[in-house]
């Protein structure tokens, strides 16, 4: 896929393949719907405004999507969360809630450089934002969190499994609504019509029908009271889309008997018509 294309991207820590296509996407987390997708082009997409990486790509998607202003509560990973950001968000009220590096600028060093135990949290509040610090196993690193719309907060949660432990509130609300771009990914792979291929422009096709595919059924389970099964659903729309339709009938109206084959006459070169000659009428035509 290596080419000219702006964006077909290097991607050093993919394994199955170095050179890829990367796309924003906006999501609802509550029905995986997709909302606004945008291609990523590299250098071209960097020019113009100062602002920062995050605030170019994160901010101008909202407004695309029509979601600002509008106190809906977003949620991103640690690539985006930024403090600068949580505070134009709120400006344009709308909360953020996201994972965040503890190397990231104007985050309080007391929280980031305490030494947690297991089952040990910390909070630290700056205004309307508040930065979480939670260790969940001795094994594992601590996970900070910056929102502007959960509260200090722990409380008991109960897993799927049926174990209970004592987290941050805003762990579990980050643990629910995020990953809606991985649960369409995963459902789009199992029933993905796209094909091999070389051609950078087939790959997007066949990704986009995917995705449209994907957004219909949401719609389709959300406005039903008896959905079908997603793969039965897809069945019943490319059956739908591939039954021909009843072609008009072709050549002259008229009665011309069950035996007249029609074939129309090259050029423009006129001929009575033998069964209507046998009718008493002469008429004329090109077939």
């Amino acid at each position: 896929m290596k080419n000219q294309c702006a964006f077909i991207q290097y991607l050093p820590k993919n394994k199955h393949a170095h050179y890829g296509i990367k796309k924003f996407e906006v999501f609802d987390s509550k029905t995986n719907y997709i909302m606004y997708i945008e291609l990523y082009s590299g250098n071209d997409y960097l020019k113009g405004d100062p602002p920062p990486f995050t605030e170019k790509v994160i901010i101008p998607k909202m407004e695309k999507s029509n979601l600002l202003a509008k106190y809906y509560h977003v949620f991103l990973d640690q690539f985006y969360t930024k403090v600068p950001l949580s505070k134009k968000r709120l400006d344009r009220k709308t909360y953020m809630t996201g994972t965040v590096n503890k190397n990231s600028k104007y985050l309080c060093k007391s929280v980031t450089s305490a030494k947690l135990e297991a089952k040990e949290s910390i909070y630290f509040r700056r205004e309307e934002t508040l930065l979480v610090g939670f260790r969940q196993k001795a094994t594992r690193k601590p996970v900070y969190i910056l929102t502007t719309a959960c509260h200090a907060e722990d409380k008991l949660i109960k897993s799927k499994k049926g174990l209970e432990s004592i987290k941050p509130i805003v762990i579990d609300k980050y643990n629910q609504y995020m990953g809606g771009v991985d649960v369409s990914d995963k459902s789009i792979y199992h029933t993905s019509c796209s094909r091999m291929t070389s051609k950078y422009w087939k790959k997007l096709f066949f990704n986009f029908i995917d995705i449209y595919l994907f957004s219909a059924n949401v719609l389709y389970v959300a406005n039903t009271n008896k959905p079908l099964a997603r793969k039965d659903s897809l069945v019943a729309i490319v059956d739908s889309l591939a039954t021909p339709e009843p072609q008009p009938a072709v050549g002259p109206v008229g009665d011309c008997g069950d035996q007249h084959q029609i074939t129309h006459l090259p050029r423009q070169l006129l001929r009575f018509c033998e069964v209507c000659s046998a009718k008493g009428i002469q008429k004329k035509s090109r077939y």
